[in-house]
């Protein structure tokens, strides 16, 4: 059986509860966007590979680090760009 969900009030609705540690990789993983944004790939790859091999991340957001983390390799140039293809006529 699931666990049942649990809410909180804030103000005056009532939200689910979010542990603290998911609540962390949720900052972790806008922090590593933010930093893959700004250009700053090498230290985007450090925080998503941080996210992804977390044991208490969310299934979901590891899976978001793991897609992200190759995409931060490759912009960083720590994996080298496949070669593009040219047609000649």
């Amino acid at each position: 059986m699931p666990p049942a969900e649990s809410l909180v009030l804030r103000g005056d609705q009532l939200e689910p509860d979010v542990p603290s540690h998911q609540e962390a990789a949720v900052g972790l993983l806008a922090s590593a966007h933010e930093l893959y944004r700004t250009g700053e790939f090498g230290k985007a790859e450090n925080v998503f590979h941080r996210i992804e091999t977390n044991k208490k991340t969310t299934p979901a957001l590891a899976e978001e680090a793991l897609f992200m983390k190759p995409n931060a390799c490759v912009s960083s140039g720590a994996i080298p760009r496949p070669p593009t293809r040219t047609t000649s006529s």
